[in-house]
């Protein structure tokens, strides 16, 4: 089937919808920055980084129920969500955000704010070491050990 048809029928126009297909990595800065919204229609996802690098670029995103998807949009707050295969809900997605580039921009700028607190290597770090040793003040220092408050 032809994808392109299928866009434009849905009423989205060619100056505004761009399909370019896979990419190679080094490109994918440049075409996030250039974007209004990074849209992930997964029906198969792990976490979904290329979310990530939306957000850390202060783009909205739109993704499906997939995964961990859920678990990098807020619905609502730094995107949109949609239920995998829901074409029409995807393109409802569509509309609201390029319908309206105000919520798009917060959108965005939550998303950039929330990969900087949630999604960095420390924020990680810190979860981790807060499963492996919850009741501790410095759960780095080794079990055991006067660092760690015992």
């Amino acid at each position: 089937y032809d994808i392109e048809k299928k866009v434009r029928a849905r009423g989205f126009p060619a100056d505004r919808v761009e399909l370019l297909g896979p990419q190679p990595p080094a490109a994918l800065r440049d075409l996030i920055e250039d974007s209004a919204v990074l849209v992930l229609p997964s029906r198969s996802e792990g976490m979904g980084r290329v979310l990530l690098e939306a957000a850390l670029l202060g783009r909205p995103r739109i993704g499906s129920t997939v995964g961990g998807i859920p678990y990098v949009i807020e619905h609502g707050v730094d995107g949109l969500i949609f239920e995998s295969g829901n074409a029409e809900a995807l393109a409802d997605a569509l509309r609201q955000l390029m319908g309206s580039p105000e919520t798009a921009r917060t959108m965005g700028e939550q998303a950039r704010a929330r990969a900087l607190r949630d999604f960095t290597r420390e924020a990680f770090l810190a979860r981790y070491r807060k499963l492996i040793a919850p009741d501790t003040e410095d759960s780095a220092a080794p079990p055991g050990s006067q660092a760690a408050g015992h």
